[in-house]
């Protein structure tokens, strides 16, 4: 999440994005507090519609930080498997061939929640 922040801060709506992301990624409850403050006084600043929008931008980095993507499927949300082709009247004999499913650990979501440890 901490990839996120601006460089330079330019405005004072860049100024809260980044008191806010340093807020929630506060090793300790004392710097979260102080970054929370900052915070507060970089919003007097910013119009009310500006203050929603950063914190929508925030939240939409909160709940995509839960999920990281899928191994199985490399992200791309399907696999490749194989199947039997059995001998039948225009095939004189079986084989195996292959076609793509949705994988099963993500649902074809191409991203798996990250588990708490």
């Amino acid at each position: 999440m901490l990839n996120n922040l601006e460089d330079p801060v330019q405005t004072p709506a860049q100024a809260l994005k980044n008191a806010l992301i340093l807020a929630i990624t506060a090793k300790t409850d004392e710097r979260s507090k102080e970054c929370v403050e900052m915070a507060k006084g970089f919003a007097h600043a910013c119009s009310d519609e500006t203050v929603d929008r950063i914190k929508k931008e925030i939240e939409e980095m909160i709940s995509r930080s839960r999920f990281k993507e899928c191994e199985d499927c490399a992200g791309v949300g399907w696999v490749e498997t194989e199947y039997a082709r059995p001998q039948g009247f225009d095939r004189d004999i079986g084989c195996l061939d292959t076609r793509r499913v949705d994988c099963e650990t993500c649902h074809g979501n191409g991203e798996v929640e990250i588990e708490d440890e």
